[in-house]
C-alpha cells in the first residue's frame, strides 16, 4: 500500500490520511519558495523496525526521485528541511510494516526560509569589547567577514571584537548570495560610567528603571546591572537598562558595570506601598493660555517614584508633562479634572476651571 500526494506550498495543514494508491488533490501548484519543511507524525510502535519510507519526486520529462527518508517505529515526530527550486513535486509514503497504521504529515515553511536579516544594523563598541550579532533566515547557511580587521574582527559565530578606533562593516553572506551588513563603530574604552540617578525611593511592588552613560568619546555596548540585596530590590532586567522592583522595606544598591569593569551605584530605599496620595491643589481657576503645575505627596512611611497625571478633558486642559509633577495648559473655557495616580492605583484629583 502506498500514498501519493501533491506537494503544494499553499496547503500547509493536511489531515490524517489512510494509505491508498490514489493520487490525492489533483495537480500540484508551482513551488515558489526556496525551502519547505515536511513534518511527519505517527504513534510509537516498535523501535526495531522501519515502518514507512518517505520519497520526494520532481516532475519533469520524467518523474525523478530526489529525496528518500526512512521512519522507524520509535520516531514519533520527524522534520525534514528541504531545499527545492521552483517546480512541481510529489510526496510518496510507502508502508514497510503494519499497513493499517496511520500517520499525519504537514508542510510548513522552515525558520531558515524566512528573509535574511541581522538583529543589528549598527553597533558601537569600546576598544577591547566583544558582542554577538545574530543572523537569521535564508537557507543553506552563511559566512561572516569584516571590511577591516584592524578595527573589528568577526568569527564564524558572529562574535564581533573591537580592535581599534574607527568604523568597519561586518557582513554575513548566505549561500544563496544575499548579504546583510552591520556598521561597527569602535571608540575608546570608557574611563567611567554614570547612572541617571544616584538615589531613588520606591514602594513595595513598584518597578523602576535606570539608564547609564559613559564619558564622551567612549562606548560600552555591554552594561550589566545587579542588586546588592535581592530580598529588598530584585532586578527584572539586567542588560543595557536596569529594571528593578521593590520587594520589601529596606535599603539596597543597584550597580551598573561596563565590559571593562567601570561601575556606578544608585542607593535604593524601599518603603511601604502608599495607602493614599494627596494632590497639591484641589481647586484651580485659570485663564485660557495659562499654564500650571501640580505636585503630590504620599504618607511619610510610603514610597512612590512613579506618579502619573492625566486630564479628563484635553479640549479644556491639555497635559504637557505627566510624570512626577503634572504640568498642563488651559485651552478653552470649561471644566476639567487633573488626576494624579500612584503605581498601585491610589488617586487624587484637582478641579480646574478655565475662564476667558
Amino acid at each position: 500500500m502506498l500514498a501519493l500526494f501533491p506537494l503544494d506550498n499553499r496547503q500547509v495543514n493536511y489531515a490524517r490520511f489512510a494509505q491508498s494508491d490514489e493520487k490525492i488533490g489533483g495537480a500540484s501548484a508551482a513551488l515558489s519558495l526556496c525551502g519547505i519543511a515536511l513534518n511527519f507524525l505517527h504513534p510509537y510502535i516498535d523501535r526495531r523496525y522501519t515502518y514507512w519510507y518517505a520519497n520526494i519526486y520532481k516532475e519533469g520529462n520524467t518523474i525523478e526521485q530526489i529525496y528518500n527518508f526512512s521512519l522507524s517505529g520509535d520516531i514519533r515526530f520527524s522534520r525534514f528541511k528541504l531545499y527545492l527550486t521552483k517546480g512541481q513535486y510529489y510526496l510518496k509514503i510507502t508502508s514497510a510494516n503494519h499497513s493499517n497504521s496511520t500517520y499525519t504529515f504537514n508542510i510548513s515553511t522552515p525558520e531558515n526560509n524566512k528573509p535574511e536579516k541581522l538583529n543589528k544594523t549598527s553597533l558601537s563598541l569600546g576598544k577591547g569589547e566583544a558582542m554577538s550579532i545574530i543572523a537569521s533566515g535564508g537557507f543553506g547557511g552563511y559566512k561572516w567577514r569584516t571590511s577591516d580587521s584592524k578595527i573589528a574582527t568577526v568569527d564564524q559565530k558572529g562574535v564581533v571584537r573591537a580592535v581599534g578606533n574607527g568604523t568597519a562593516w561586518v557582513t554575513a553572506k548566505w549561500n544563496n548570495g544575499i548579504e546583510r551588513s552591520c556598521k561597527v563603530t569602535v571608540k575608546n574604552a570608557p574611563s567611567k560610567v554614570t547612572l541617571t540617578k544616584g538615589i531613588v525611593t520606591i514602594g513595595v511592588g513598584e518597578s523602576f528603571s535606570l539608564d547609564s552613560g559613559v564619558n564622551s568619546g567612549a562606548a560600552s555596548a555591554n552594561r550589566t546591572y545587579r542588586s546588592s540585596n535581592s530580598n529588598i530590590v530584585k532586578m527584572t532586567k539586567t542588560t543595557w537598562t536596569g529594571v528593578f522592583k521593590g520587594v520589601a522595606p529596606g535599603v539596597a544598591y543597584v550597580t551598573v558595570r561596563t565590559y571593562n569593569h567601570k561601575e556606578s551605584t544608585c542607593k535604593v530605599t524601599v518603603k511601604a506601598a502608599p495607602t493614599s496620595v494627596t494632590i497639591s491643589k484641589k481647586n484651580l481657576t485659570m485663564k485660557v493660555g495659562q499654564t500650571a503645575t501640580l505636585s503630590c505627596s504620599v504618607p511619610s512611611n510610603a514610597g512612590c517614584a512613579t506618579r502619573t497625571y492625566r486630564t479628563s478633558n484635553s479640549a479644556v486642559v491639555i497635559m504637557t508633562k505627566t510624570n512626577w509633577t503634572g504640568k498642563f495648559k488651559a485651552m478653552k473655557p470649561g471644566t476639567a479634572y487633573v488626576t494624579v495616580r500612584t503605581y498601585n492605583g491610589k488617586e487624587s484629583t484637582c478641579k480646574v476651571t478655565v475662564v476667558k
